[in-house]
């Protein structure tokens, strides 16, 4: 009987331990699409991981998807893709989106919240 209870002690006693790993493991880094709406009334997606800077990431503009890669610059971010033709930067909720071929001049564009301009 003793046995038992000293075997029923150290299984919760793992339960425990095992809950405790579980709940200070940090989630999973995911990549992060930011929806921005532009001035001529379009939209575009940026799709980037937040802590990798070597992973490609993704401009959607009309419909086409381009991979740039990240840059930090210290007053927000920049994306270039790598034959120069498209490139966005951002500071505080404003964004430019140069699209060479597809986009002139340049357009303005504003951080959305579920869709909500903000």
């Amino acid at each position: 009987m003793k046995a038992g209870i000293a075997a029923s002690t150290v299984v919760l006693a793992a339960l425990a331990a095992s809950a405790r790993t579980e709940a200070t493991t940090p989630p999973k880094q995911r990549p992060l699409t930011e929806h921005w709406s532009c001035e001529n009334g379009r939209t575009v997606d940026i799709n980037f991981h937040p802590r990798r800077e070597r992973v490609p990431a993704w401009i959607t503009y009309l419909g086409n998807r381009v991979e740039v890669r990240r840059k930090r610059a210290p007053d927000g971010n920049t994306f270039e893709s790598k034959d120069g033709k498209v490139s966005w930067t951002e500071d505080n909720g404003v964004g430019t989106l140069q699209y060479e071929g597809l986009l002139e001049p340049p357009v303005a564009c504003r951080k959305t919240n579920n869709g909500r301009v903000g």
